[in-house]
């Protein structure tokens, strides 16, 4: 839950079709200077809650907000969900909706052996310039749309909104992500000398990729700094381009 310039509560409260209440306790929050602030809640135990529900809010007044849930259908595949591309064995697959005068964007990804997703780049990755952020261009226009970030605690951040400048069948967009960040699920030990070195050329693999220990320095009498290259290269960079 996200809430804009509004006090922040301990609690939800869910109630059911029957009236039975469930209280849904703050288990994790993030809250900035400006009064925004992004929150999970969570509850222990079965929840019987189908048709038409109610969430209460406990702020002054209190706020209920009424919702109607159906059962989801189900489907045989990512692409089903929505434009899909793949680039560099990585499978990525657009869900998009429109709220209004907005889209809104939700990116997944189907499990993957050896590797998850840490980072779409929505917010660029490892500070690397505009170029490498994930961006949405107009088809009409062929300019960049102002990306909204839809805030949350979960992560990868995966999900924003962009304002549609015109309302119409046709009208199309380009969503590219340039780079996104993995997390492999793999270790490796090596044995460095115990004192400094300027020069070192100590190379080994980590998930397929080569790493290179270049130097290592002392810090402290029981510390060792270490200096490697990752061979960073500009031709891994994804080529993923959706259509939405």
């Amino acid at each position: 839950m996200a809430g804009k310039e509004t006090p922040q509560f301990d609690e939800v409260t869910v109630v059911n079709a029957q009236g039975t209440e469930y209280n849904l306790s703050r288990s994790f929050a993030l809250w900035g200077s400006s009064g925004d602030w992004t929150a999970s809640f969570w509850h222990k135990g079965k929840l019987d809650v189908k048709g038409n529900i109610k969430i209460v809010l406990h702020q002054e007044p209190t706020i209920g907000v009424s919702a109607h849930l159906e059962k989801a259908e189900s489907c045989s595949s990512y692409a089903e969900l929505g434009k899909t591309a793949t680039a560099n064995g990585v499978t990525i697959t657009a869900i998009t909706d429109r709220i209004e005068e907005k889209a809104r964007v939700s990116l997944v990804s189907p499990p993957m052996e050896g590797f998850s997703i840490s980072d779409y780049g929505i917010d660029g990755v490892h500070m690397h310039d505009e170029n490498h952020k994930l961006h949405v261009i107009d088809g009409t226009s062929g300019e960049r749309v102002k990306i909204e970030r839809i805030p949350g605690v979960s992560a990868p951040a995966s999900d924003f909104y962009f304002t549609l400048r015109e309302i119409k069948e046709d009208a199309h967009y380009t969503l590219t992500l340039p780079e996104i960040s993995v997390t492999y699920r793999d270790e490796v030990s090596v044995k460095l000398p115990t004192v400094a070195q300027e020069h070192m050329d100590k190379t080994f693999q980590l998930a397929g990729f080569p790493v290179t220990v270049t130097k290592t320095g002392k810090v402290a009498p029981n510390s060792l700094r270490v200096y490697m290259d990752l061979h960073y290269s500009e031709q891994a960079l994804l080529p993923s381009i959706f259509l939405i």
